[in-house]
């Protein structure tokens, strides 16, 4: 019995123990490097650390004004809050906060508190002085720190479980005081500032700008940089493979291209011009403070959002206080970057930064945090691009590396094999073009290769890029296997003149013994009629009426090949592996053949 009754002492004294570790660490983690939101009172005064101009780390002071605890309210996705806890602040006047900034650590008493992610960021009179922003309390985001150790192969504070924070629904969030010192009673995230009627009218609404990640795009052209803002379902509709409309993975394909990044993400783009990433410049050390990239590609061709570090640990960063594109697990290029000005705007001041060079990988992008191993290389696809214009004799090289995630990489390829062939060409419009094709798998080694012909009389550019992005697309998500893509080779010739014949018609000449003969009309563009003629086994039909047609090859092949099983015809050959898919799509019929079929007016075989 009184070993027993020892025994029960220990224990409790064990599990008193525990639960002090427990409230001095907050969840392992030492409070002497954090303050908790269960420390944090009002009118506490604080700084927070951002880069500015030539990546130079500068403070400014803030006050806390409230703590909220916030519940979600409306819908307008893709906008995503996580925050359970909010901690209202007001910087110090005369400071200004901009786009960028998101992931700025702030601190009080040098223990970090949090990151700022929202701001009243306009130009206009407010009521009291200095700007208010939103901090993300530490303890939100550290679990995403800790999955990125676990990555990392470092010790973990936290045990592992599921991430903070669920999709919010909507951009309002209903405040409630912890502390009873404002009469805040709601959040609002707005796109403009609000009137002056606006703020009297609500005095309980806190109206603030959710700093969403600026994607800066440099190395493109304007044109280029328009797809990728705002899509470019146009110019899939006319284009050669519109005829796929209606097949599944098409439609995915297309809905990719057709949403603009600012409508499927929670970004906003700005066109930096330049020539892809920045040279010659030293971005300094790698501080809390410091800005940070997550790149989608690097090279000649540059995009990806930037922000700030957060916070340091064995070897992992911790950034942004808010997801960059909430991918969730993935993998992204993580950079150091180069803040070259702090650009004042009554819209929406942002930092105008540059993505300098890959330091490592973003492995978590949730909606409280992004966090990135360093020195980790990143799984990537390189892209060598080679354009010639037939009629001026000039060649150019596109030459970049896309992450290698399927959602992107597709996509990537076309948008730089568009910007590769309008530089070549100095000019926007018709033209056919001759592609080679060639896919790598691990090693280097070949895993595809395909060529084929393309003509538009619109812009030729687009119609050459679709069909090697397509082709990807198709790999990248097909049913069997990881093809483990190393490296996609481009090699397009272009010229002005359109090799391009019609059908004008279709004829039969002769009907006997169930042979069928027929004579083909083709119109070559500004060239003399041709005449084809060739021969078909009717005698399957026997006393049936046929009729004939003449259609694109390629076209019977799309169709009847790449479609789910449930919709393929009976006589159409199926797939069923990835060698099998690869040899489909390389010995598919090309642009410049023709199918002449005939069928029973009675079946339609």
């Amino acid at each position: 019995m009184r070993s027993r009754r020892l025994f029960l002492r220990l224990s409790l004294a064990v599990l008193v123990l525990a639960i002090l570790g427990i409230a001095l660490t907050a969840g392992g983690r030492d409070r002497g490097r954090f303050m908790f939101v269960d420390e944090l009172q009002p009118g506490m005064t604080g700084y927070c650390k951002t880069a500015v101009e030539g990546n130079q780390i500068v403070s400014f002071n803030f006050t806390i004004v409230d703590i909220f605890k916030t519940t979600y309210v409306g819908w307008t996705p893709p906008h995503v809050l996580p925050y359970d806890v909010t901690i209202y602040a007001r910087g110090e006047e005369g400071f200004w906060i901009a786009g960028g900034m998101s992931g700025s650590p702030c601190y009080i008493e040098d223990k970090l508190i949090g990151a700022l992610f929202a701001s009243y960021t306009w130009d206009t009179p407010l009521t009291e002085p200095g700007k208010p922003f939103l901090i993300q309390p530490i303890e939100e985001m550290l679990p995403v720190l800790d999955a990125c150790l676990r990555k990392a192969g470092a010790p973990v504070a936290l045990a592992p479980g599921p991430l903070t924070g669920g999709e919010a629904e909507g951009r309002s969030l209903i405040a409630t005081s912890l502390t009873g010192t404002t009469a805040i009673r709601r959040i609002k995230f707005v796109s403009s500032p609000p009137s002056p009627e606006e703020l009297e009218a609500q005095p309980e609404t806190l109206f603030v700008r959710y700093l969403s990640t600026p994607v800066i795009v440099s190395g493109f052209s304007g044109r280029v940089f328009h797809w990728l803002k705002d899509g470019m379902e146009a110019e899939i509709e006319g284009s050669m493979l519109r005829y796929l409309r209606g097949e599944r993975k098409f439609n995915d394909f297309v809905r990719s291209l057709s949403q603009g990044l600012e409508e499927r993400y929670d970004v906003e783009l700005y066109n930096i011009g330049g020539g892809g990433q920045l040279q010659g410049v030293d971005p300094g050390p790698l501080v809390p403070g410091a800005p940070l990239g997550s790149a989608i590609m690097i090279g000649d061709g540059v995009y990806g959002g930037y922000g700030t570090v957060t916070y340091i640990e064995d070897g992992c960063i911790l950034a942004y206080g808010h997801p960059d594109f909430l991918l969730g697990e993935t993998e992204l290029f993580m950079t150091s970057a180069y803040i070259a000005d702090v650009i004042r705007s009554i819209y929406r001041p942002f930092k105008e930064g540059y993505l300098v060079e890959e330091i490592g990988t973003i492995v978590e992008d949730r909606l409280p945090a992004i966090a990135g191993v360093i020195g980790r290389s990143t799984k990537a696809i390189q892209f060598n691009i080679k354009v010639t214009d037939k009629d001026s004799g000039v060649t150019s090289t596109f030459v970049a590396k896309s992450v290698a995630l399927p959602e992107w990489h597709p996509d990537n390829l076309i948008w730089a094999g568009m910007e590769a062939v309008d530089r070549t060409l100095s000019r926007i419009g018709p033209g056919t073009l001759d592609m080679h094709l060639i896919i790598k798998g691990p090693g280097g080694e070949k895993l595809l290769e395909r060529s084929d012909i393309y003509v538009d009389n619109y812009d030729i550019s687009a119609e050459g890029s679709f069909d090697p992005g397509w082709i990807s697309f198709m790999l990248a998500w097909n049913e069997f296997a990881d093809p483990e893509i190393s490296a996609i080779e481009l090699e397009l010739t272009v010229e002005r003149a359109l090799r391009v014949k019609v059908v004008e018609s279709v004829e039969i000449e002769d009907l006997k013994r169930g042979r069928l003969k027929y004579k083909v009309r083709l119109q070559p563009h500004r060239g003399f009629t041709e005449v084809i003629k060739g021969s078909l086994d009717v005698s399957k039909a026997k006393d049936d009426y046929v009729y004939l047609h003449a259609f694109p090859a390629r076209r019977a092949f799309w169709r009847l090949k790449l479609v789910d099983p449930w919709e393929r015809p009976w006589y159409a050959p199926t797939i069923l592996s990835l060698p099998e898919l690869i040899v489909e799509i390389e010995e598919a019929p090309t642009n410049d053949l023709i199918v002449v079929a005939a069928r029973s007016v009675t079946t339609g075989r």
